[in-house]
């Protein structure tokens, strides 16, 4: 028989083993403050200069500021459909995806250019806009001035926040002044930026060609020096020694057979970029140039597409991080980390829709939102909706709930979101002071919280001064709608016909080939649907040209595809 007092003993030391071998580190672990992001190196170079290249070449302003936030992790091949191919050649103006050419003149507000370049492309051609770089140059919020200088983060902050974009003629281009009207309307209501990738090689081109014949022309930075550029044929090759960039331009379209000639010094190889450039319609080949492949830093750094819906979709929007994504919060050897916000309602409408940044392709959620929270809980209350997903590109997205979530004035709820970021271990965004950057940026105690594990949180402003989560929460009956999804596009049988496949193709879908309405779709299921039209059909798709197809569905949500018969 066994002594019950030693079995008792012997029990108690196998669960203070336990303890001290399993539980008490992992506790440990979840008590652990988080670490900031490493800093771009090119941000920090940047201060250590206390400012930046030329801004102005002559006439021609360039003004790219590196930004703090570096994702090197990213892969363009996570973001390139292995299944499609594109063509050899391809050019964002056959199709009517590019506005004209604009002038930055001397100003360093490249950035403004590509950004509003990108925008004004993947709104085309259902709608033909132009947009203000003059309130984005003068209203981003930044440390620098109008013309020294900004990045697509910044663009990205400037929208998210609904201040743009703003209509031209609302607030006219004008280099010499950095005032801009204390208050405009905000067209478009950017709910979507897609972060694309650098490349890895001379020869890594496939997710920014897909990209642009996807969604439209792609915001990407150089390195501009006059020594590189054939004027003859308005072609640029820069293969210097430094990788610093300092100019923004828009991607259109490329030509792999671009002759290698054709540059000041011949590139080992063949093929180029079709830019649109911001120094007006003199200059280059009516405004455009083409730079190689073999350009050493051209988009080798990450790139951005904007899209945009109608400013219609959410009447108001909750969020504490007016300057966006500037880094990022991570525990040591983990990929996944949690970020709240709480917020105060101002009224009785309904939450219906999340937006955050998330910095890995194919990046995990759990969103889960709490009504009735107590003011340094964000777990606590009533879980009125509970969602997760994944999103497969990095950048700044909108995630629309399953369900309303009806709020009351005054009442306190939070949004909680658990974030997994596959190869990347800082998961929560995050918006904090950076002197010389964005100093401007400010947080009081019970706004943000982060957790390691999702039961025990930390105000964020103990850990770092002046600090918020980038979570928003937006309300208004409206909502937001998600696009229909086209995964593939197949020939069928004869008379020619083109099925086409995807999710979230509602009956009553409609289609565009090259901006003209093609009436004869025979709708199947939210899977597919196919196009006919026997001959007629097929004159609009000849072989190895890109079309371009525009899905439309009865509630607004679109989505535009290139297709090439082989």
């Amino acid at each position: 028989m066994r002594n019950g007092k030693g079995e008792a003993f012997f029990g108690t030391l196998f669960l203070l083993s336990v303890w001290c071998v399993i539980i008490a580190p992992a506790l440990t672990r979840a008590q652990e403050p988080p670490s900031l992001a490493p800093v771009d190196p090119r941000f920090e170079a940047y201060q250590e200069s206390a400012g930046m290249d030329e801004l102005a070449l002559g006439e021609f302003g360039l003004g790219y500021l590196p930004s703090p936030a570096f994702l090197p992790h990213l892969r363009t091949e996570e973001i390139a459909d292995p299944s499609l191919s594109s063509p050899a050649s391809y050019d964002l103006r056959t199709y009517g995806k590019v506005t004209p050419v604009r002038n930055q003149g001397s100003c360093g507000a490249c950035w403004a250019f590509g950004t509003m370049a990108s925008l004004e492309s993947t709104l085309l051609t259902g709608e033909k806009r132009n947009f203000s770089e003059n309130n984005l140059k003068n209203r981003h919020g930044y440390d620098s001035s109008c013309c020294a200088g900004g990045n697509t983060d910044m663009s990205t902050a400037y929208f998210a926040r609904w201040d743009g974009p703003a209509e031209e003629t609302d607030d006219p281009y004008n280099e010499n002044s950095c005032s801009s009207p204390s208050f405009v309307a905000c067209q478009k209501h950017v709910q979507d930026v897609y972060f694309i990738p650098g490349r890895s090689s001379a020869l890594d081109n496939e997710g920014i060609k897909q990209a642009v014949m996807n969604r439209g022309a792609v915001a990407a930075s150089m390195r501009w020096e006059d020594s590189y550029y054939s004027s003859s044929n308005a072609a640029y090759c820069y293969n210097g020694s430094s990788d610093d960039t300092n100019h923004v331009i828009a991607i259109i379209g490329w030509d792999d057979n671009y002759s290698a000639s054709k540059f000041k010094s011949s590139p080992p190889g063949n093929g180029a970029f079709l830019i649109r450039n911001s120094w007006g319609t003199g200059w280059g080949n009516e405004g455009y140039f083409w730079i190689s492949y073999y350009d050493t830093v051209t988009a080798y750094y990450r790139s951005a597409v904007f899209t945009a819906e109608p400013s219609s979709n959410y009447e108001e929007a909750y969020g504490f991080d007016d300057l966006g994504y500037t880094s990022s919060l991570g525990w040591t050897g983990s990929d996944t980390g949690w970020g709240a916000n709480i917020f105060t309602a101002a009224d009785g409408q309904s939450l219906t829709a999340v937006s955050s940044f998330f910095l890995a392709n194919n990046s995990a959620y759990t969103l889960n939102v709490y009504t009735g929270c107590s003011a340094s809980s964000p777990k606590s209350g009533t879980l009125a909706c509970s969602k997760t997903g994944s999103v497969a590109y990095a950048g700044y997205h909108t995630i629309t709930l399953d369900q309303p979530v009806p709020l009351s004035a005054g009442q306190k709820f939070s949004v909680v979101i658990k974030y997994t970021t596959p190869g990347y271990n800082y998961p929560v965004p995050i918006e904090r002071p950076i002197s010389g950057y964005s100093s401007g940026a400010s947080a009081s105690s019970g706004q943000s919280f982060y957790s390691s594990g999702g039961s025990s949180w930390t105000d964020m402003t103990t850990a770092y001064s002046g600090t918020n989560a980038c979570i928003k929460g937006f309300v208004g009956a409206g909502g937001s709608v998600d696009p229909p999804v086209v995964t593939s596009m197949a020939k069928l049988g004869s008379p020619f016909r083109i099925a086409v496949y995807g999710s979230n193709l509602q009956n009553g879908v409609t289609v565009k080939i090259n901006g003209s309405l093609w009436t004869n779709v025979s709708w199947k299921n939210s899977g597919k649907i196919v196009l006919k039209g026997g001959s007629a059909l097929k004159l609009l798709v000849p072989k190895n040209t890109p079309t371009a197809f525009t899905f439309t569905n009865p509630d607004g949500g679109e989505t535009v595809v290139s297709f090439q018969w082989p």
